[in-house]
């Protein structure tokens, strides 16, 4: 059984990048700074697309460090919990 995310995200962003695989990279080192587990890299068509499992009191911080990368969207699926943890699925596009 993998430890993958496979169920529909809680949350899913959309990051605009000039160079969606050097940003996937980065965003990767934020999500291990972040703690996140269950990460997955998937490359589709010239973009990028993250999968992980994190702690919703680290959710801000994250949302503020993929803003600093690029021009953000999300879609928020399910209200994040305290405590608790969130799926969330990071689409890394070119610009």
């Amino acid at each position: 059984m993998s430890a993958a995310v496979t169920s529909r995200p809680d949350l899913e962003v959309t990051l605009r990048a000039r160079a969606p695989e050097a940003t996937a990279s980065e965003v990767e080192t934020i999500l291990k700074q972040a703690s996140a587990e269950a990460v997955d890299r998937q490359a589709r068509e010239g973009r990028v697309i993250l999968t992980a499992r994190i702690q919703t009191e680290r959710l801000e911080a994250l949302r503020e460090r993929l803003k600093s990368l690029g021009p953000v969207q999300e879609s928020v699926h399910v209200a994040p919990r305290p405590g608790g943890t969130l799926t969330i699925r990071i689409e890394i596009r070119p610009e």
